[in-house]
C-alpha cells in the first residue's frame, strides 16, 4: 500500500538559520536513508530534524510514513496528526494517515482521510490505492477495485496497487488474473514480499505447487516472520507429498502467529495440523 514518495525541504534559503539548516539537511540524509531500506536510521534523522525545527511539516510526514513501512502504525498517526496540525491542505499527509488507519482496521477513517486527499489533489495515486483498500476491506468490492484501478492509470508502475488488485481477483477465484498482477507488481518491485505469498496463493489453486514454494520461499526470504507465507508454504509441500515438510512449516506459521498474536493465523495454522494429524 505504500508509495514511497516522500517530500524533501529546500535548504538553500539565504539568511536561514542554523537549526533550520541542520534540520533540512537531517531530513535529506532520512530521505536518503528511506530509499535504502534503513527504516530505523531514517526515522532517527527525521526526529532530529523536529528537534531541530519543531514545525518542520515535511519531517513529520516523512517520520510517519517512515513508521507506517515498520508497522509502527500508531506512532505514524501521532505524527502524521502534528503534520496536519501545522499544514491541514496537505494530500500526502492525509494519504499516509490513511494507510496506517487501513492497517489498524480503522478503514471509515482510512475513507474520509482518502477523499479529503483526493480533493486537495485529485491525482494522488497512492490515496486511491489506500482508498481502495478500504472499499474492499468493507466489503465493496468493485468500488475498490475501480480506485485501483484508477491509481495505476495514474501511476502504471504502481507496484501495490496491483498487488491489492490481484488480492480482489484471488477472491474472486479469477486466479490466472490474480497471477499477472501479482507479477507485474513484482517485476516493478523484486522484494515485495505480499506479492510473492499472494501469488503463491494463486498458484496453489491454480495447481502450479512448484511455483507456489518458490515464491512463499522468496516472500519468507525478504520477511523472515511473514506467517501467511509460512503457512501457504506448508500447504503447497502437503500438496507434493511432503507431509513432514507441511508440518514443520504449520507448526512454524501457528507459532509466529502466537509471536505476533495473530489470531487469523493461529486459527488457521492450528486447523490444518489438526486435519493433517489425524
Amino acid at each position: 500500500m505504500t508509495f514511497k514518495r516522500l517530500l524533501l525541504s529546500g535548504f538553500f534559503i539565504p539568511l536561514m538559520g542554523c537549526s533550520m539548516i541542520s534540520s533540512a539537511l537531517l531530513n535529506h540524509s532520512g530521505l536518503d536513508k528511506f530509499k535504502k531500506g534503513d527504516y530505523s536510521g531514517a526515522a532517527k534523522d527525521f526526529r532530529e530534524a523536529l528537534k531541530q525545527n519543531p514545525k518542520m511539516v515535511e519531517a513529520y510526514i516523512n517520520l510517519g510514513r517512515t513508521l507506517n513501512e515498520i508497522q509502527n502504525y500508531n506512532d505514524a498517526i501521532d505524527n502524521l496528526n502534528k503534520a496536519l496540525a501545522l499544514d491541514p491542505k496537505n494530500a500526502l499527509a492525509y494519504s499516509s494517515r490513511a494507510l496506517a488507519e487501513n492497517s489498524t482496521g480503522n478503514y471509515f477513517a482510512s475513507l474520509q482521510d482518502c477523499d479529503i486527499a483526493l480533493q486537495i489533489a485529485p491525482d494522488l495515486a497512492e490515496a486511491f490505492n489506500n482508498r481502495g483498500f478500504a472499499q474492499y476491506s468493507l466489503g465493496d468490492k468493485s468500488a475498490g477495485v475501480e480506485d485501483y484501478n484508477q491509481a495505476i492509470r495514474l501511476n502504471p508502475e504502481y507496484a501495490e496497487a496491483y498487488n491489492n488488485r490481484g488480492m480482489v481477483k484471488n477472491d474472486d477465484g479469477s486466479y490466472l488474473n490474480a497471477e499477472e498482477d501479482f507479477s507485474r507488481a513484482l517485476k516493478l518491485k523484486p522484494d515485495l514480499a505480499v506479492a510473492f505469498n499472494n501469488r503463491a496463493l494463486s498458484r496453489i489453486y491454480l495447481g502450479d505447487f512448484k511455483g507456489a514454494i518458490d515464491d512463499c520461499s522468496n516472500a519468507l526470504r525478504i520477511r523472515p516472520l511473514l506467517g501467511e507465507a509460512m503457512l501457504n508454504l506448508g500447504v503447497a509441500k502437503y500438496k507434493i507429498g511432503d507431509k513432514k515438510g507441511a508440518l514443520d512449516d504449520l507448526a512454524q506459521a501457528k507459532k509466529i502467529g502466537e509471536d505476533t498474536t495473530d489470531s487469523v493465523l493461529i486459527k488457521a495454522s492450528s486447523m490444518l495440523l489438526s486435519n493433517l494429524l489425524k
